[in-house]
Protein backbone atom coordinates (compact mmCIF):
# COMPACT_ATOMS: atom_id res chain seq x y z
CA UNK A 1 0.00 0.00 0.00
CA UNK A 2 2.80 2.61 0.81
CA UNK A 3 4.44 1.92 -2.59
CA UNK A 4 0.77 1.96 -4.44
CA UNK A 5 0.71 5.72 -2.87
CA UNK A 6 4.05 7.23 -3.39
CA UNK A 7 4.50 6.90 -7.24
CA UNK A 8 1.70 6.52 -10.14
CA UNK A 9 4.06 3.58 -11.36
CA UNK A 10 2.99 0.98 -8.25
CA UNK A 11 -0.55 1.39 -8.77
CA UNK A 12 -1.22 -0.92 -11.93
CA UNK A 13 -1.71 -3.83 -8.99
CA UNK A 14 -4.98 -5.24 -10.47
CA UNK A 15 -7.07 -7.41 -8.09
CA UNK A 16 -10.42 -8.98 -9.29
CA UNK A 17 -14.08 -7.10 -8.13
CA UNK A 18 -14.28 -11.03 -5.34
CA UNK A 19 -10.92 -10.09 -3.93
CA UNK A 20 -11.90 -8.51 -0.63
CA UNK A 21 -15.26 -11.35 -0.75
CA UNK A 22 -11.71 -14.04 -0.27
CA UNK A 23 -11.46 -16.30 2.74
CA UNK A 24 -8.19 -14.92 4.09
CA UNK A 25 -8.30 -16.10 7.94
CA UNK A 26 -10.47 -18.92 9.01
CA UNK A 27 -14.10 -17.82 8.70
CA UNK A 28 -13.28 -14.62 7.88
CA UNK A 29 -13.28 -12.75 4.41
CA UNK A 30 -10.29 -9.95 3.58
CA UNK A 31 -12.72 -7.30 3.93
CA UNK A 32 -14.01 -8.37 7.46
CA UNK A 33 -10.32 -9.18 8.43
CA UNK A 34 -9.09 -5.46 7.32
CA UNK A 35 -11.95 -3.87 9.25
CA UNK A 36 -10.39 -4.98 12.63
CA UNK A 37 -6.87 -3.15 12.16
CA UNK A 38 -5.85 -0.54 14.38
CA UNK A 39 -4.62 1.60 11.37
CA UNK A 40 -7.74 3.69 10.52
CA UNK A 41 -5.72 4.91 7.63
CA UNK A 42 -4.53 2.03 6.66
CA UNK A 43 -8.13 0.08 6.61
CA UNK A 44 -9.85 2.84 4.90
CA UNK A 45 -7.12 2.83 1.72
CA UNK A 46 -6.90 -1.19 1.70
CA UNK A 47 -11.20 -1.25 1.67
CA UNK A 48 -11.06 1.80 -0.81
CA UNK A 49 -8.91 -0.13 -3.30
CA UNK A 50 -10.20 -3.33 -3.06
CA UNK A 51 -13.91 -2.53 -2.93
CA UNK A 52 -14.30 0.67 -5.17
CA UNK A 53 -11.29 2.11 -6.45
CA UNK A 54 -9.40 -0.51 -8.17
CA UNK A 55 -7.93 -1.05 -10.47
CA UNK A 56 -9.98 -4.18 -11.33
CA UNK A 57 -8.77 -6.77 -14.02
CA UNK A 58 -12.55 -8.08 -14.45
CA UNK A 59 -12.97 -4.87 -16.43
CA UNK A 60 -10.33 -5.32 -18.19
CA UNK A 61 -10.26 -9.30 -18.99
CA UNK A 62 -8.77 -10.63 -22.20
CA UNK A 63 -11.25 -12.59 -23.92
CA UNK A 64 -10.82 -16.63 -24.12
CA UNK A 65 -12.54 -18.83 -26.47
CA UNK A 66 -10.71 -22.09 -23.95
CA UNK A 67 -10.77 -20.33 -21.03
CA UNK A 68 -9.84 -22.84 -18.17
CA UNK A 69 -6.52 -21.99 -16.17
CA UNK A 70 -4.96 -24.15 -14.06
CA UNK A 71 -2.00 -23.96 -11.35
CA UNK A 72 -1.38 -26.60 -8.73
CA UNK A 73 -4.40 -28.49 -9.81
CA UNK A 74 -6.46 -25.56 -8.31
CA UNK A 75 -8.59 -23.74 -10.70
CA UNK A 76 -7.30 -20.10 -11.34
CA UNK A 77 -9.19 -19.10 -14.40
CA UNK A 78 -11.24 -16.29 -12.56
CA UNK A 79 -8.22 -15.27 -10.27
CA UNK A 80 -5.65 -13.00 -10.76
CA UNK A 81 -3.40 -15.17 -11.89
CA UNK A 82 -5.32 -17.03 -14.71
CA UNK A 83 -5.57 -13.27 -15.86
CA UNK A 84 -1.67 -12.71 -16.01
CA UNK A 85 -1.24 -16.70 -17.91
CA UNK A 86 -3.93 -14.93 -20.12
CA UNK A 87 -2.11 -12.29 -21.18
CA UNK A 88 1.30 -14.05 -21.29
CA UNK A 89 -0.39 -16.31 -23.59
CA UNK A 90 -1.32 -13.42 -26.13
CA UNK A 91 2.46 -12.08 -25.88
CA UNK A 92 1.78 -9.09 -23.32
CA UNK A 93 3.76 -8.63 -20.56
CA UNK A 94 2.11 -9.79 -16.89
CA UNK A 95 3.41 -10.70 -13.16
CA UNK A 96 1.79 -11.69 -10.50
CA UNK A 97 1.99 -11.12 -6.32
CA UNK A 98 1.58 -13.82 -3.61
CA UNK A 99 1.15 -13.44 -0.42
CA UNK A 100 3.34 -16.13 1.52
CA UNK A 101 1.94 -19.20 3.48
CA UNK A 102 -1.40 -20.83 3.26
CA UNK A 103 -2.90 -24.31 2.41
CA UNK A 104 -0.31 -24.44 -0.91
CA UNK A 105 2.15 -21.69 -0.78
CA UNK A 106 2.55 -19.91 -4.26
CA UNK A 107 5.24 -17.48 -2.93
CA UNK A 108 7.93 -19.14 -5.88
CA UNK A 109 8.81 -17.81 -9.60
CA UNK A 110 7.93 -18.50 -12.18
CA UNK A 111 4.76 -20.34 -11.35
CA UNK A 112 3.12 -22.53 -14.12
CA UNK A 113 -0.40 -22.33 -15.43
CA UNK A 114 -1.94 -25.08 -17.35
CA UNK A 115 -4.40 -23.38 -20.21
CA UNK A 116 -6.86 -25.99 -20.85
CA UNK A 117 -8.63 -29.54 -19.44
CA UNK A 118 -6.24 -31.40 -18.13
CA UNK A 119 -7.33 -34.30 -21.37
CA UNK A 120 -6.60 -31.39 -23.72
CA UNK A 121 -4.07 -29.07 -22.95
CA UNK A 122 -3.11 -26.38 -25.12
CA UNK A 123 0.12 -24.66 -23.49
CA UNK A 124 1.89 -24.14 -20.52
CA UNK A 125 2.79 -20.94 -19.32
CA UNK A 126 5.31 -19.28 -16.93
CA UNK A 127 4.04 -16.60 -15.10
CA UNK A 128 7.06 -13.99 -13.12
CA UNK A 129 5.53 -13.75 -9.59
CA UNK A 130 6.62 -12.52 -6.45
CA UNK A 131 5.86 -12.11 -2.21
CA UNK A 132 8.14 -9.03 -1.71
CA UNK A 133 8.06 -5.25 -1.74
CA UNK A 134 10.94 -4.70 -2.94
CA UNK A 135 10.61 -7.11 -5.92
CA UNK A 136 7.24 -5.73 -6.64
CA UNK A 137 8.70 -2.24 -6.93
CA UNK A 138 10.92 -3.79 -9.83
CA UNK A 139 8.66 -5.45 -11.47
CA UNK A 140 6.45 -2.21 -12.18
CA UNK A 141 9.39 -0.14 -13.05
CA UNK A 142 10.58 -2.83 -15.49
CA UNK A 143 6.73 -3.01 -17.21
CA UNK A 144 6.75 0.41 -18.20
CA UNK A 145 7.73 1.44 -21.15
CA UNK A 146 11.47 2.50 -21.94
CA UNK A 147 12.18 6.18 -22.02
CA UNK A 148 11.85 8.30 -25.03
CA UNK A 149 13.19 12.24 -23.78
CA UNK A 150 15.62 13.07 -21.21
CA UNK A 151 12.25 14.45 -18.91
CA UNK A 152 11.20 10.71 -18.64
CA UNK A 153 14.59 9.37 -18.56
CA UNK A 154 15.04 11.61 -15.29
CA UNK A 155 11.77 10.05 -14.04
CA UNK A 156 13.06 6.26 -14.63
CA UNK A 157 15.98 7.29 -12.44
CA UNK A 158 13.93 8.79 -9.73
CA UNK A 159 12.02 5.56 -9.82
CA UNK A 160 14.62 2.99 -10.22
CA UNK A 161 17.02 4.38 -7.77
CA UNK A 162 15.77 6.16 -4.42
CA UNK A 163 19.08 6.20 -2.39
CA UNK A 164 20.15 8.85 -5.54
CA UNK A 165 18.68 12.63 -5.40
CA UNK A 166 17.86 13.81 -9.07
CA UNK A 167 16.65 17.60 -9.35
CA UNK A 168 15.10 18.93 -11.86
CA UNK A 169 17.79 20.51 -13.07
CA UNK A 170 19.45 17.74 -14.05
CA UNK A 171 17.36 16.94 -17.08
CA UNK A 172 16.27 20.83 -17.11
CA UNK A 173 19.65 22.36 -18.16
CA UNK A 174 20.18 24.01 -21.64
CA UNK A 175 23.18 21.51 -22.41
CA UNK A 176 20.82 18.37 -22.08
CA UNK A 177 17.70 19.90 -23.99
CA UNK A 178 19.89 21.16 -27.17
CA UNK A 179 20.69 17.25 -27.54
CA UNK A 180 18.50 15.20 -29.25
CA UNK A 181 17.16 12.23 -26.62
CA UNK A 182 19.23 8.89 -27.03
CA UNK A 183 18.49 5.31 -25.69
CA UNK A 184 22.24 4.71 -25.77
CA UNK A 185 22.81 7.89 -23.62
CA UNK A 186 19.92 7.08 -21.09
CA UNK A 187 21.11 3.18 -20.88
CA UNK A 188 24.48 4.08 -19.99
CA UNK A 189 23.71 6.79 -17.51
CA UNK A 190 21.09 4.49 -15.86
CA UNK A 191 23.87 2.17 -15.78
CA UNK A 192 25.82 4.66 -13.82
CA UNK A 193 23.27 5.19 -11.52
CA UNK A 194 22.79 1.49 -10.47
CA UNK A 195 26.35 1.98 -9.26
CA UNK A 196 25.82 4.83 -7.69
CA UNK A 197 22.63 3.61 -5.95
CA UNK A 198 24.50 0.75 -5.12
CA UNK A 199 27.31 2.44 -3.21
CA UNK A 200 24.79 4.52 -1.14
CA UNK A 201 22.93 1.28 -0.30
CA UNK A 202 25.63 -0.63 0.85
CA UNK A 203 27.02 2.31 3.62
CA UNK A 204 26.66 1.81 7.16
CA UNK A 205 23.48 3.29 8.94
CA UNK A 206 25.74 6.13 10.57
CA UNK A 207 27.20 7.03 6.96
CA UNK A 208 30.42 5.36 7.37
CA UNK A 209 31.65 2.70 4.49
CA UNK A 210 30.78 -1.25 4.87
CA UNK A 211 33.01 -3.71 3.18
CA UNK A 212 31.03 -3.43 0.46
CA UNK A 213 31.42 0.37 -0.06
CA UNK A 214 34.92 -0.05 0.40
CA UNK A 215 34.94 -2.51 -2.38
CA UNK A 216 32.64 -0.55 -4.79
CA UNK A 217 35.18 2.00 -4.44
CA UNK A 218 38.44 0.44 -5.13
CA UNK A 219 36.48 -0.71 -8.09
CA UNK A 220 34.93 1.47 -9.41
CA UNK A 221 36.89 4.71 -7.97
CA UNK A 222 40.27 3.65 -8.52
CA UNK A 223 42.44 1.82 -10.76
CA UNK A 224 43.71 -0.93 -7.65
CA UNK A 225 42.52 -3.14 -10.05
CA UNK A 226 44.29 -2.26 -13.50
CA UNK A 227 40.94 -1.51 -15.24
CA UNK A 228 39.93 2.07 -16.36
CA UNK A 229 37.75 2.93 -13.25
CA UNK A 230 34.03 4.17 -13.74
CA UNK A 231 33.98 7.14 -12.23
CA UNK A 232 37.03 9.41 -12.03
CA UNK A 233 37.89 13.15 -11.36
CA UNK A 234 38.65 16.37 -13.40
CA UNK A 235 42.28 17.07 -13.96
CA UNK A 236 44.10 19.76 -11.50
CA UNK A 237 43.92 22.18 -14.63
CA UNK A 238 40.19 21.71 -15.69
CA UNK A 239 39.35 21.92 -11.83
CA UNK A 240 40.54 25.45 -12.25
CA UNK A 241 39.69 26.36 -15.70
CA UNK A 242 36.42 25.35 -15.65
CA UNK A 243 35.59 25.89 -11.99
CA UNK A 244 32.24 27.57 -12.70
CA UNK A 245 31.21 25.58 -15.13
CA UNK A 246 31.23 22.42 -12.48
CA UNK A 247 29.66 24.82 -10.38
CA UNK A 248 25.76 23.28 -9.88
CA UNK A 249 22.80 24.38 -7.43
CA UNK A 250 22.59 22.81 -4.79
CA UNK A 251 19.43 20.47 -4.79
CA UNK A 252 18.79 20.88 -0.65
CA UNK A 253 19.72 24.59 -0.96
CA UNK A 254 19.02 26.42 -4.71
CA UNK A 255 21.36 29.41 -3.69
CA UNK A 256 24.12 27.57 -2.53
CA UNK A 257 26.70 25.79 -5.60
CA UNK A 258 28.15 22.63 -5.13
CA UNK A 259 31.49 21.79 -6.90
CA UNK A 260 30.74 18.67 -8.91
CA UNK A 261 33.84 17.67 -10.82
CA UNK A 262 33.80 13.57 -10.17
CA UNK A 263 32.16 12.43 -13.06
CA UNK A 264 31.09 9.13 -14.99
CA UNK A 265 32.24 8.84 -18.45
CA UNK A 266 29.72 8.44 -21.30
CA UNK A 267 31.13 7.78 -24.65
CA UNK A 268 28.92 8.52 -27.09
CA UNK A 269 28.55 11.67 -28.00
CA UNK A 270 31.39 12.92 -25.47
CA UNK A 271 28.43 12.99 -22.62
CA UNK A 272 28.87 13.16 -18.52
CA UNK A 273 27.34 12.37 -15.57
CA UNK A 274 28.50 14.91 -12.61
CA UNK A 275 27.44 14.16 -8.81
CA UNK A 276 28.69 15.15 -5.51
CA UNK A 277 31.39 13.24 -4.18
CA UNK A 278 32.73 12.40 -1.53
CA UNK A 279 29.20 12.16 0.13
CA UNK A 280 28.82 13.66 3.11
CA UNK A 281 28.33 11.11 6.31
CA UNK A 282 25.03 12.39 7.20
CA UNK A 283 23.65 12.58 3.52
CA UNK A 284 21.12 10.08 2.65
CA UNK A 285 21.30 10.28 -0.78
CA UNK A 286 23.86 10.91 -3.31
CA UNK A 287 23.32 14.32 -5.31
CA UNK A 288 23.50 13.77 -9.07
CA UNK A 289 23.00 17.11 -10.56
CA UNK A 290 24.47 17.12 -14.23
CA UNK A 291 23.82 14.84 -17.45
CA UNK A 292 24.90 16.63 -20.94
CA UNK A 293 27.65 16.85 -23.35
CA UNK A 294 31.59 17.04 -21.61
CA UNK A 295 32.02 21.00 -19.87
CA UNK A 296 35.49 20.97 -20.28
CA UNK A 297 36.17 21.57 -23.94
CA UNK A 298 38.65 24.23 -24.83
Amino acid sequence: MALRASEPAYSSLFVTRTFGTQRVVADQTLAHAVHVLADRDLRVRVLQWVNQKGPFLDDDRLAEQDDFFECFGMDITDQGLGEAARRIAHGFSAATWSFIGGATDFARSPLQVAHGLPEVRLGVYEVPNVWEAEAFRAQAINAQADPASWTELAGRLKLRFPHLLIPDAFFDNPNLQAEPYSTVIGDRTQELCRHLNEYMASRNPDGTDSERTIEIVRTLFSNATGAEPLFTRESSSNQRDFKSEMAFPDPDAPNRKIFAHWHGKIRHRFFRMHFEWPVPRASRHMKVVYLGPKLTKN
